[in-house]
């Protein structure tokens, strides 16, 4: 319930729970993009992401999944 209010703050975002969960998706990509790199058939090629028509598609379609959230 990371919009509940924590503490004194009107939002939940100082909530220790909320908080190792979004350190702790972060520390999975790091790990997830580094083993990716070393292996010998990766699951995702992340030389994708050098190609500029996939990576602002990607990014458009974040930002769009980010307005409907909003």
């Amino acid at each position: 319930m990371g919009c509940c209010p924590y503490g004194g703050h009107s939002m939940g975002w100082t909530n220790p729970k909320v908080l190792v969960e979004i350190f702790g998706g972060i520390a999975v990509l790091l790990v997830f993009g580094i083993v990716e790199t070393r292996v010998k058939q990766p699951m995702f090629r992340l030389s994708l992401f050098r190609i500029r028509a996939f990576s602002a598609g990607n990014a458009a379609s974040f930002l769009a999944s980010l307005s409907r959230v909003a």
